[in-house]
C-alpha cells in the first residue's frame, strides 16, 4: 500500500510539473524585427520579412503602407502558433 501512495505522488507530481510548464509555454512572447519587405499577402492577411519571418496582420489596415522593398520596424507578439503584429513602423531608407 505504502509503494502505491507513493506512485500516486510520485505521479502527481510530474503532471503538476507537465502542466505548469506548458502553460509557461503557452504565454505570448513579445518580439520585434526591423528589416525590409518580401511579400505582402493581403487576402492571408501575411507579410513575408526579407529575413524569412512571417508575421500576421490582426486587421487590413495593418497592410496598408506596406509593399515589397520597403523597411519597416515591426513589433509583434509570438504566441507560439504566428506572430501577430501589433504595429508598424516605417524606416528611412
Amino acid at each position: 500500500m505504502t509503494r502505491f501512495v507513493t506512485q500516486l505522488a510520485a505521479a502527481a507530481g510530474l503532471a503538476l510539473m507537465a502542466s505548469t510548464a506548458w502553460a509557461q509555454a503557452s504565454l505570448p512572447v513579445p518580439g520585434e524585427v526591423e528589416g525590409k519587405v518580401r511579400y505582402v499577402f493581403k487576402q492571408q492577411q501575411e507579410v513575408e520579412m526579407a529575413d524569412g519571418t512571417m508575421l500576421s496582420a490582426t486587421s487590413p489596415q495593418q497592410l496598408e503602407q506596406l509593399q515589397p522593398g520597403t523597411s519597416v520596424k515591426v513589433l509583434f507578439v509570438d504566441d507560439g502558433r504566428r506572430k501577430e503584429i501589433q504595429s508598424v513602423e516605417p524606416l528611412a531608407q
